[in-house]
Order: C-alpha cells, then structure tokens, then sequence
C-alpha cells in the first residue's frame, strides 16, 4: 500500500482522460446493489451440490449473468449493478458449474405462483424471502449464459511469472478496476496442483500489491506441509466485495477437494480484508477450520491518510472509504474476536526512528485489542513491503507455520 496523500498528489499528474474513466468506474462501484436470501433445502448427496443463478430476461429467454454454489449455511449473497433481474436454483447433477439442459431447478416467484421481477436500483439491497428447493423441475424457458458473464477464476493454476501480475496491470486494478475485471484475469490461483497431503495457504496482497510480492516465502515453502494459493483482485473495489468473494472461492474449493483446514497470510491492506473473511467464517458452520492467520503491516485501526483523501480528493477510491480510519469497515472488525481455535500471528514492522514503517502507523498495525487475541506478535526493522524479503521475516513465517500444519 503506498502513502493515500501521495496518491492524491498522483491525481494532478494523471490525464485527463483517465482521470475521467478512474472518476467514472469509482462511481459505477458506488452503485453497486445487493441481492441476497436464503435457500431451504433437504441434503441429498447424490443429486449434486445447489446453485444459486442471476437471470437477466428478453421476451422468453433468459441470461445467466451469475451464479454460485450455495454455501453450506443455505445462504447467497450477489453484488450487481443496478436492473432488473430474477433468481433461480439449480441442481448441478454432473458437478460441472454450468446449466445444463437435463438439469432441474426452481424459480424465485410471487406468491401466485407468477416469476418475481427484481428491480434494483443504485445502492439497492434486496433480501429474497426463502426458496424452497422441494419440487425441482426442468426449464420451462430458454436459458443461455450472458456475454458478460465471467466464469471466476477458482482454482486456476497460475505462476507468479504470469503477465497477469505485471505492474501496468496492478495500476489498472487501482485506478480503472471495472477494465481489470474485463480485460485481466483476477481469482483465487493455485501456483501447483492440488495435493492432498499438503494443506492450503492462501497469501493475499495489500493496495496496489500483487502476488508477486510474496515470491521469497513462495521459494522458501516449495518442501513445506503447505501448497500456496494466491488472492488477486483490482485493489480500488470495496474491501467487502473481496472479502466474500474470498469466503465463496475457499468454499467451493472446499466442496471440490474435501480438505479441512486452510491458513492464510495476508499483507498490508490485506489483513483488514482476511479479518472480515475470518470472522465471517466463523459466524456460520463450516466444513473446514482456519489453522493459521497472520496478518503483516495491516492498518487494523484504518488510515488516517485514507481519510483525508476521502475527505480532499476530487477522486475517491472505493477501497479508500474503506481502510479510512473509522470508516464502517473497519469498526465493523472490532464488534467481534477471533476465536481462539484459530492460531493468530500479528507481523509488524517499524524503521529506525520512525512510529510507522513508511506506511502504516504501529498503533494501526498493532491495537491493543488485536495484541490480545495473537498467540504469537513478532516486529521487524524493514519497511511496509520490504519486510516480505527479509530473511528473519521468512524464518518466523516458516517457524509460526511448522508448528501445526493440518493434514489433509
């Protein structure tokens, strides 16, 4: 994450063009609306797991423009732009992630009986009143998939060499996050086939950050009891669109290998987004537990430079609002404590003679609050990104680890 101020400074030098499209996509994300609900449904492990598809309708036929698998709580949660839309669930017989003719389903409708319109205007939320998956049938409608729709990538293989990572691209996802999304591919990556013996450890990066940042741990956990997986995502959206979007990957990562527990570390801004994963995790059953979290230089009180550029700059980020100190994020990760069954590591890292390491200030990295739910808390003489390099860093990272890596 670098300084916000100095971003804002940035914002003379950009031109005018861009400054228009940034100006326009942040206002896009700002309209975002929210559909969401829950599906009742008796289990039946030989009919293929639930999903949950957003239908977009001209005249008789239908467009999937999203859909996702139903998580274990029966719950879904769709962020969508402003339109009119319908909800249908269907039974993925052949576990292919895709709609196919000879499957069954139902439709959200009216209390008639009659398909139920959702209009959603900007900044709508929506909560559907329960479906009930009793009485599947078969289409009665044409349905295709959207030109828009964009299959995530979850569980893609990828390296850390991918072009996808190169810092024009990282830039975009700042600044012009809409094109990311169009134009680069953003997921949740395996950086090695899936081993079964080997439990997952997702690495996520901070503001205008990127995998490739993790590169020295990546080398040094090549024999390790983990494999890597990394987050990468357009770093001006909303923390909480990634948040979920984090939640519902590692679930469907889990109803595809079966494994049982995960660990995550999570740099910089990173941290506040893999807080919100891991307290919503644990506010609903799950089918697998989180074996180690560390957070690393995370503002976990926010930023106070976040906040003045939200308050001063003629462009606001969406992801600013929300690593702003006090912002609605943030506070909202300190109603709740990290269960003690997850083992905590808080990484912080100062410079000679400073209270921040270039970035972050020690009293947003390391909160009172925070220090007392770590098992383990360890500092570093290194900078806000440098300290990812450090050999004392990837040493205390790799002891933290050994201690408990879960089978699988």
């Amino acid at each position: 994450m670098r300084h916000i101020l100095l971003l804002c400074c940035v914002l003379s030098l950009i031109g005018c063009q861009h400054f228009r499209q940034a100006k326009q996509q942040s206002q896009l994300l700002d309209s975002v609306a929210e559909i969401n609900g829950r599906v009742d449904y008796q289990s039946n492990s030989d009919g293929g797991e639930l999903v949950v598809a957003i239908l977009s309708r001209n005249d008789n036929t239908f467009a999937i423009e999203n859909q996702k698998l139903l998580d274990s709580n029966g719950q879904f949660k769709f962020y969508l732009k402003p339109g009119t839309y319908y909800v249908a669930v269907y039974q993925d017989s052949n576990h292919n992630l895709t709609y196919d003719d000879n499957e069954t389903g139902v439709a959200y409708v009216d209390s008639v009986g009659m398909l139920q319109a959702i209009t959603l205007n900007d900044k709508a939320k929506y909560k559907a009143k329960p479906i009930h998956f009793a009485k599947p049938v078969k289409k009665g409608y044409a349905v295709q998939y959207s030109d828009n729709y964009n299959i995530n990538n979850i569980g893609k293989l990828a390296n850390l060499e991918n072009a996808m990572f190169d810092a024009h691209n990282v830039d975009m996802g700042f600044w012009r996050p809409l094109d990311f999304l169009a134009q680069v591919e953003s997921g949740l990556f395996m950086l090695s086939p899936y081993n079964a013996k080997k439990e997952p450890l997702i690495l996520v990066h901070g503001m205008m950050g990127n995998p490739r940042e993790f590169s020295a741990l990546v080398t040094a956990l090549e024999d390790s009891d983990y494999q890597v997986w990394v987050l990468y995502y357009p770093s001006g959206v909303g923390l909480h669109l990634v948040k979920d979007y984090l939640l519902e990957s590692i679930e469907v990562m889990q109803k595809r290998y079966g494994f049982d527990a995960v660990s995550v570390l999570a740099h910089s801004m990173g941290g506040l987004i893999t807080r919100g994963y891991a307290l919503s995790h644990q506010g609903h059953a799950r089918n697998y537990k989180i074996n180690h979290f560390i957070t690393v230089n995370s503002p976990l009180l926010g930023m106070q430079s976040a906040r003045k550029g939200v308050e001063s700059s003629p462009l606001v980020i969406n992801s600013w609002r929300d690593v702003a100190t006090n912002s609605d994020y943030v506070n909202q990760l300190h109603t709740q404590t990290l269960q003690p069954e997850i083992n905590y590591a808080l990484v912080f890292s100062y410079q000679d003679g400073a209270s921040d390491d270039g970035v972050v200030a020690l009293s947003s990295q390391i909160p009172p609050n925070i220090q007392r739910e770590a098992n383990k808390m360890m500092g570093f003489n290194a900078s806000h990104a440098g300290v990812l390099k450090e050999p004392k860093f990837i040493n205390f990272i790799m002891s933290t680890l050994s201690n408990s890596a879960s089978a699988n």
